[in-house]
């Protein structure tokens, strides 16, 4: 990921998430980020309660 501001890394993890176009786990967003799993986490719970995320279930990531 690029040098983004801290200000924005959340907008960033969304439009990564966006472009995904498939269920995506903490692990995901760790990878396509490259960011700690502390702050991944935490912007994950960000979004959730904006209902703008929900955490896959189990068998969405093994259809997928």
């Amino acid at each position: 990921m690029t040098n983004t501001p801290p200000s924005l890394r959340l907008f960033e993890l969304l439009e990564t998430m966006c472009a995904h176009g498939q269920p995506f786990s903490l692990g995901d967003a760790i990878e396509a980020t490259g960011w700690p799993k502390p702050s991944v986490h935490r912007m994950l719970g960000q979004l959730e309660s904006c209902l703008l995320y929900t955490s896959p279930s189990p068998r969405d990531v093994e259809e997928s």
